[in-house]
């Protein structure tokens, strides 16, 4: 039956056989990767050299002198970090070369690839290998995002029969993963005929990936084992995920494809050594040995200077036990027998010879990897040169091996990214780029370039051109008409490199010093992009690409500019150029202003005099006025005064008439009554 044609249930007990092999064929080299792993956190006595310390009343002294040579490789790693670059293969590709690299700094920025990239090389430098695996998965808008996941390498296996640094002949590699029963239920709904199978079924001969369960499941935390295993077949990479009672993931040919169309595996592995037996292994392992005699003979020199060896006969003293009790002590005192033979033996030479032998292992283990001058910890006497040699020699062995293959891994991994790029991202996509902490800047993918995007790239003159020539006008839906793809990752063709660090930083600090003490003595000798250029500067290549010359209208470089002296001179010349012209302008506008002020003081004076004249007709005026107001009044007052006696006269002529009348009416009617009183009569 053909390996394809295979139902799942078929092909699960081979899977399941491979992930056995892998675990019973590593099994030693696990466990020395373990020990890699104790030595590393300062776990370097066993239970028997402890007991046996225990029972002197000795404390364990352990100097770990592996740890900071680590830690010295991963801060190395850290201070030499560089990011991915993609170079076009043909011109036409040059400015999506530039996109191509924003994309894949844009990946590795949002997975913070710089730190997963540290805790591989930390597992390849103790363990002996690590590896991430990259994937993509669909986020919560729906989009494509690709995932680097770092894999820790105790849940790592691969193909025991595989000798490849980067894994390339392996017929399988995978994961192994320890998950609760519900979370695996919450991601594999239906799969609880795997979790059961998994419960009954028993194997494995080795601890590493067991967290720390030996079978395949743990009931009693309702914990389960996971594989995820990558393999190749009929020239195709495949992939699964099972428990030992069944499939989790049905296997599936490789979703992912190289940049050639091909299938690839998603899980990308990296060795640090390998020796004759097949064995991956780190730093760490050659300095397993001198480290442990650093501390057993610094704990055996400890012991001989505590302890006392006597020669004694027998009843020279009363009490043995006591008598040894206080020979411990540094103020021992014991009572001998008169007579009796009592000798403490000098233990000194065996000290200092052991003292001797301790140096030795120390220098033994300086010679493994960084040394102090590597490190910057020598305090010696020593020369420039010889310092620098030492430097020289530590990073050729260090960047001549393992730290050139892990930068082997990141090329795979940035390859890979731009693999995922290439098939996943379809569609439109704008990433953001930070290169310039000052500006932010944003990159279109696959961008739909339309008429009126190219119209409004042109300057605003020739955009009403264009318009013009077309017949076009605003809002016209001509503009909305596609015209090209920009971006288009998926006819890309381009190579991902990585700017490597420097060879040998003491070598290159040594270089720029003279180069720069070369150009302090010859100014001018030496341009200042070539001193940028062997620094050690951070992000040179931006600071570089900032100096260089602007590009002028007809596509050439702008010349250079003259040489400091000349345009010191020419700027002196200008600034006493100027100077005279401002002396000049200023007696032009004084003589200027002068005459202004003059003009202006007649005018003023002029118009203090029209002014005066003008105050003074108008103070005659209203004099005159006042006067005629003033006989107006008088006139008027008197007018008042004679009509007022004329008005009395008539008033006083009237009262009169109207007595004379009333006397006239008065006497007439006296009259009438004495008529009336003599008629009576």
């Amino acid at each position: 039956m053909a390996e394809e044609t295979k139902s799942p249930e078929e092909r699960l007990p081979t899977l399941r056989g491979w992930f056995l092999d892998a675990e019973d064929g590593t099994s030693e080299a696990r466990t020395e990767a373990e020990r890699a792993r104790d030595y590393y956190d300062g776990r370097q006595l066993t239970t028997d050299e402890l007991a046996t310390l225990a029972s002197r009343g000795q404390p364990p002294v352990i100097d770990n002198r592996i740890k900071p040579k680590v830690n010295y490789l991963l801060g190395l790693e850290k201070r030499g970090r560089t990011d991915p670059k993609a170079f076009p293969r043909n011109p036409d590709d040059e400015e999506g070369a530039h996109a191509a690299t924003d994309a894949i700094r844009y990946v590795c920025d949002l997975n913070l690839f710089e730190e997963t990239g540290a805790l591989v090389l930390a597992d390849m430098l103790i363990e002996g290998f690590g590896g991430a695996d990259v994937v993509v998965s669909r986020d919560a808008k729906g989009e494509h995002r690709i995932t680097i996941e770092h894999f820790p390498w105790d849940r790592l296996f691969y193909d025991p029969h595989s000798r490849a640094y980067d894994f390339s002949d392996a017929k399988y590699v995978g994961g192994v993963l320890w998950m609760d029963e519900d979370a695996v239920l919450s991601r594999w709904p239906g799969s609880k005929p795997a979790l059961d199978g998994a419960y009954i079924f028993e194997s494995g001969s080795s601890e590493t990936y067991d967290d720390r369960p030996v079978v395949w499941a743990d009931p009693k935390r309702k914990r389960v084992r996971v594989i995820q295993l990558h393999w190749t077949e009929g020239g195709e990479w495949w992939l699964a995920t099972f428990t030992a009672g069944g499939f989790l993931d049905d296997p599936i040919r490789s979703p992912y494809v190289d940049d050639e169309g091909k299938s690839e595996c998603s899980l990308i592995l990296q060795s640090g050594y390998i020796d004759r037996k097949n064995w991956r292994y780190g730093i760490v392992r050659d300095m397993i040995d001198p480290q442990d005699e650093v501390n057993k003979r610094r704990s055996k020199a400890l012991h001989l200077l505590s302890v006392r060896q006597v020669i004694a006969e027998q009843g020279a003293v009363t009490d043995v036990s006591a008598a040894r009790a206080e020979l411990a002590r540094p103020d021992g005192y014991v009572e001998v027998t008169p007579g009796m033979k009592f000798e403490i033996q000098q233990t000194g030479d065996l000290a200092t010879g052991q003292f001797a032998l301790l140096q030795e292992a120390k220098a033994s283990l300086e010679a493994t990897g960084p040394n102090s001058f590597l490190m910057g910890k020598q305090t010696q006497a020593a020369s420039g040169r010889a310092i620098m040699a030492s430097q020289q020699g530590g990073e050729i062995e260090i960047d001549g091996a393992i730290m050139d293959r892990f930068h082997q891994f990141k090329r795979r991994v940035y390859r890979t990214i731009w693999n995922r790029i290439k098939q996943f991202w379809t569609e439109e996509k704008w990433v953001r780029v930070t290169d310039d902490e000052r500006n932010v800047r944003f990159v279109g993918l696959n961008r739909t370039v339309t008429l009126g995007d190219e119209i409004g790239g042109l300057p605003p003159d020739q955009q009403m051109q264009a318009m013009q020539e077309q017949a076009l006008f605003p809002g016209d839906p001509r503009l909305a008409q596609p015209l090209r793809i920009e971006n288009n990752v998926a006819e890309m063709t381009v190579d991902i490199v990585v700017d490597e660090a420097p060879d040998v930083a003491s070598l290159q600090v040594e270089q720029f010093a003279m180069l720069a003490d070369l150009a302090g003595k010859m100014p001018g000798l030496i341009p200042p992009d070539a001193l940028i250029e062997a620094s050690a500067l951070r992000n040179k290549d931006k600071l570089l690409e900032k100096m260089r010359p602007p590009v002028g209208p007809d596509g050439q470089p702008v010349p250079p500019p003259p040489p400091p002296e000349i345009v010191k001179m020419q700027a002196e010349m200008q600034l006493k150029q100027q100077q005279a012209e401002q002396d000049a302008a200023n007696q032009q506008a004084k003589m200027a202003m002068d005459a202004q002020a003059a003009a202006r003081q007649a005018e003023i004076d002029a118009m203090k005099v029209q002014a005066q004249i003008a105050m003074d007709q108008r103070r005659l005026e209203a004099e005159i006025q006042l006067q005629q107001q003033r006989l107006a009044a008088e006139m008027e007052l008197r007018r008042f005064e004679i009509e007022g006696k004329m008005q009395l006269a008539r008033v006083e002529a009237a009262a009169r008439s109207e007595l004379s009348r009333d006397v006239a009416a008065d006497n007439a009617e006296a009259r009438r009554e004495a008529m009336a009183e003599h008629s009576a009569e």
